[in-house]
């Protein structure tokens, strides 16, 4: 596997860093869990003052963003490259992801959007029956990857083989 060795060394975070537990896990995967639902406009006001160290998670395991914020035990990481957090497409996403097959009628476009697909649906096998483009190629579309985001997305897709 080819590594970057310009890569900056990236800082572990505090905990006085992020924003609370609940913010975070609703930000970065659009879930909240044992917490009461935060209201639109913290979650948005936290998005704004905590969006550059959120976005500096992507691709990175949850055990080197903050040591001892996240659950013991929990080591995935919570947005791989290519992705963008909840919140990114909650706040920032100019459009949503692009049908590519299916008929775009058993889909709710008005319901808002999750991950920039729609969120509602005529059924579940309707839900299934559309395929989007996947948030990689979004990105890619719109000229929204980060800097050196391309060769780790296919570095990642080697690695999966």
């Amino acid at each position: 596997m080819a590594t970057n060795t310009k890569r900056k060394k990236r800082r572990l975070l505090k905990a006085s860093d992020l924003p609370p537990p609940g913010i975070l896990e609703k930000l970065l995967s659009g879930h909240i869990f044992f917490e009461d639902e935060p209201s639109e406009s913290d979650l948005e006001a936290a998005w704004n003052e905590h969006r550059a160290i959120i976005m500096d998670c992507i691709g990175q395991p949850m055990r080197s963003i903050a040591p001892g914020f996240f659950p013991v035990g929990a080591t995935g990481v919570p947005v791989e490259w290519g992705c963008r957090p909840w919140g990114w497409w909650r706040f920032e996403s100019k459009e949503m992801r692009r049908l590519l097959s299916g008929d775009a009628s058993l889909a709710d476009w008005t319901s808002g959007n999750f991950f920039g697909i729609p969120r509602c649906y005529a059924s579940a096998e309707a839900h299934r029956s559309l395929v989007f483009e996947s948030q990689a190629d979004y990105l890619a579309r719109l000229n929204l990857l980060l800097p050196g985001e391309l060769e780790r997305i296919s570095e990642n897709k080697t690695a999966d083989r």
